[in-house]
């Protein structure tokens, strides 16, 4: 599996995740939603547990698990390689190709030196150029 079938499905994933959260608790920015006290810390509705923390939020259903940061605002899909090893990890025989985190950071550098993937400001995340997504 290639660097870029494992961010787009981590942006999959995400985008999916929070959708549902959203709309099991009626609340579009989960991270406001959490802060104000609208939503629990750590919960679960029906299938979907979640765990806030930081500027993110851990989301988890009965066929996988995935982290989430919202640094720049309240929409996922921002990724780095600690986020994607973390999904790497927990599916060995899904995402075949990387060993560890290194080959995962080596490969979004490669990425970014390329010009497939952009720096998302200070928040140390990332985003596909316009000119690779495949969603746009």
């Amino acid at each position: 599996m290639s660097i870029l079938e494992v961010i787009d499905e981590y942006v999959r994933r995400s985008t999916s995740a929070v959708f549902r959260l959203r709309s099991m608790t009626g609340q579009n920015d989960l991270m406001a939603a959490w802060r104000n006290g609208y939503l629990d810390r750590v919960g679960k509705i029906d299938s979907l547990s979640y765990e806030f923390h930081g500027s993110g939020v851990y989301i988890e259903d009965e066929s996988f698990g995935i982290e989430i940061d919202f640094s720049l605002g309240s929409e996922p899909g921002g990724f780095d390689s600690w986020r994607l090893w973390q999904m790497i990890k927990s599916e060995p025989d899904v995402f075949k190709g990387f060993l560890n985190h290194a080959d995962v950071s080596a490969a979004l550098a490669g990425l970014l030196k390329s010009g497939a993937i952009e720096s998302l400001g200070d928040s140390g995340l990332f985003t596909l150029a316009k000119a690779v997504r495949r969603n746009d």
